[in-house]
């Protein structure tokens, strides 16, 4: 039974519709389960934040009172961010009578026929992002199999996973803005309106990072998270061209380049900005961990590929660069190309 859900899992990737498919993922693995209601809560792992709630077959809870007045309480959750991938039922972490005599099953649990209760989270060390997934039983007398929680192990990474490919079909199906290309799309992700983002493809990340030294995510770097609360729908940001296109619950980006620019590698579109931007070779070496002679070797080729001859050129490709390394002086630059 279990082979059979996660291979449906996959399967309806790309034949339903993103605002469907959590609840097509819940469906799915039900038979291996036997839950009768569910949450997906997505949000930064070391806090309460949260980012997105997905009801499945429940009416929506009061969730800022819970997080104000049960989030130490609720055994379930603690136990299951605490060990990631690990599936929990009340019972594991608490006697049953305390639980339906507790405060939380007064005020939320009974009113939500929150009888029986497991949860699993899933945590990701790049983004700092959880998916915590709650599966209710409505009927008391009915409490989750062994079974049952081991199926919810197995199939909670399939879950995320898919939900991941069926988020990044959605934005790769999004056209690019009028005149662009995907030779000058350096890179695409989703983010909600937080700036947290959801999902995100390699070139993005890798951009980003090289424009903002030390960027660690989930969250996008405060200026991008600026644009997002705006009701612009481009910017340029630190030589970056970025195009947002947004939708009730979040919004795609878009980082465009140049066409000369698309054919610089990562190194050299990196080693290019912060050139242009007024550091010095030495403090571009220093700040990237290597050679100065290879930042000379990457400028020599982005000179080549770029077809241009001096760093007035070269500041014309990035006008919008920003200082993201040591200023020059206003003394003419000591160090050269050749």
């Amino acid at each position: 039974m279990i082979d059979k859900a996660i291979a449906a899992i996959y399967a309806g990737v790309f034949d339903h519709p993103l605002a469907q498919f959590q609840d097509y993922l819940f469906d799915t693995v039900r038979p291996a389960i036997g839950f009768d209601s569910a949450i997906w809560i997505t949000g930064v792992h070391e806090t309460s934040q949260t980012n997105s709630l997905w009801y499945h077959r429940r009416a929506p809870v009061d969730v800022a009172a819970y997080l104000r007045h049960f989030t130490a309480v609720d055994t379930v959750r603690v136990a299951a961010l605490a060990r990631p991938g690990t599936a929990y039922r009340i019972e594991d972490t608490r006697d049953m009578a305390d639980y339906y005599a507790s405060e939380v099953y007064r005020d939320i649990g009974r009113r939500g026929r929150m009888e029986q209760v497991m949860g699993i989270s899933q945590f990701n060390a790049i983004t700092r992002l959880s998916h915590y997934l709650i599966v209710y039983g409505h009927d008391r007398a009915r409490p989750f199999k062994d079974t049952e929680r081991d199926a919810f192990q197995r199939l909670l990474p399939h879950m995320i996973a898919a939900w991941r490919h069926r988020q990044m079909s959605e934005m790769l199906q999004i056209p690019l803005p009028p005149g662009e290309t995907q030779r000058t799309a350096c890179g695409r992700a989703i983010a909600d309106y937080h700036g947290v983002v959801e999902a995100a493809d390699d070139g993005f990340a890798t951009v980003i990072a090289s424009a903002f030294p030390g960027w660690r995510g989930p969250r996008l770097p405060d200026v991008l998270c600026d644009l997002l609360a705006r009701a612009d729908d481009s910017a340029y940001i630190r030589s970056l061209n970025v195009r947002v296109l947004r939708s009730t619950q979040s919004c795609v980006l878009t980082l465009i380049g140049s066409e000369a620019t698309a054919q610089l590698t990562t190194a050299e579109l990196r080693a290019a900005q912060l050139y242009a931007s007024g550091a010095t070779q030495a403090a571009i070496a220093e700040r990237l961990g290597v050679s100065q002679h290879t930042i000379r070797n990457q400028l020599a080729t982005v000179y080549d590929k770029l077809g241009i001859h001096n760093k007035v050129e070269l500041s014309r490709h990035f006008p919008e660069s920003q200082a993201l390394a040591e200023s020059e002086t206003a003394t003419p630059p000591r160090d050269t190309l050749w």
